[in-house]
C-alpha cells in the first residue's frame, strides 16, 4: 500500500519558533548601574550638596566635606530662637529694639535702623528672607538675655553649639548668628540638611521658609514705616 503522509502536521511541526523573553532575567552589571545612577543625578554647580527626601539621603557630592557655611548659619539661628522662646514661655509678638551694634553690620540686610522696633517674630522674617545679618544679631542680643543676662550674647552662640551637638552634627560649629566670614561657621551640606529637617519640627520655621514676600511695621521713636522684605 502507497504510503500516507500527514502533511498537515507536518507543515505545523516546521512552523514551530521558539519563545522569547522580553524580560531579562539577568542582573545588570554594576558598571551599568552606575551609568544609570549618574544619569538621575539632578545637575549641580555646588562643590559640596546632598538631595534627601524625609531626612534619607537620595544622591549627593562631597556630602561629607567640611566647608564654611556662611548665611545657611542663618538656619541654626532660628531654631535657637524658637526652642529659646517655647522653653522660657516667651511670646513671638514681644517687641524688641535694634541696637546700634546691630544696625551697623555688614553684609546682607534687612536694612534695620537703631531704635526700631518691632517683634520677635517679625524679626525671624528679617533673619530668613533677605538674609539679614542685622535681624540675626538682634535675635541673638535679645533672646540670648532669656539665656544668660550676663552674656546673653555668648550664650546664645553656645546654645547654637548645643543644638549641632544635641542633633550629633559631629562637623558642625557656629561662632557667630550670621555666618560673616570675620570668624568662621563650619559644618557639611549632609549635616546641613539634617539641621533644616529638624526645623521642620517647628511650625513658625515652616511658615518662614514657605514665604516669598513679608511685610510688617517698624516703629521708631514716633514714626512708623511699613517694610516689605
Amino acid at each position: 500500500k502507497p504510503l500516507k503522509i500527514n502533511r498537515r502536521k507536518s507543515q505545523s511541526r516546521s512552523r514551530k519558533t521558539p519563545k522569547l523573553s522580553l524580560v531579562s532575567t539577568s542582573k545588570p552589571k554594576d558598571s551599568e548601574l552606575k551609568k544609570r545612577k549618574e544619569a538621575t543625578k539632578p545637575f549641580m554647580s555646588a562643590a559640596s550638596w546632598v538631595a534627601t527626601n524625609r531626612g534619607k539621603k537620595i544622591v549627593g557630592h562631597n556630602e561629607n566635606v567640611t566647608r564654611e557655611i556662611a548665611s545657611l548659619t542663618k538656619i541654626a539661628t532660628c531654631i535657637v530662637v524658637l526652642r529659646t522662646v517655647e522653653k522660657h514661655s516667651y511670646s513671638l509678638e514681644t517687641k524688641v529694639k535694634v541696637s546700634e551694634r546691630a544696625s551697623r553690620i555688614h553684609g546682607t540686610s534687612a536694612e534695620l535702623k537703631a531704635g526700631d522696633e518691632l517683634s520677635v517674630h517679625d524679626l525671624l522674617f528679617a533673619l530668613m528672607l533677605p538674609s539679614g545679618n542685622d535681624a540675626a544679631l538682634v535675635l541673638a542680643e535679645e533672646i540670648g538675655k532669656l539665656i544668660s543676662e550676663d552674656t546673653p550674647y555668648q550664650a546664645f552662640i553656645s546654645e547654637m553649639n548645643q543644638l549641632a551637638a544635641g542633633l550629633n552634627l559631629g562637623s558642625t560649629s557656629f561662632t557667630n548668628p550670621h555666618g560673616m566670614s570675620t570668624s568662621l561657621n563650619i559644618s557639611t551640606s549632609k549635616e546641613i540638611a539634617a539641621l533644616a529637617y529638624h526645623g521642620l519640627n517647628y511650625s513658625v520655621f515652616k511658615a518662614v521658609c514657605s514665604t516669598t514676600s513679608y511685610t510688617c511695621e517698624v516703629v521708631n521713636s514716633e514714626t512708623k514705616r511699613r517694610v516689605t522684605w
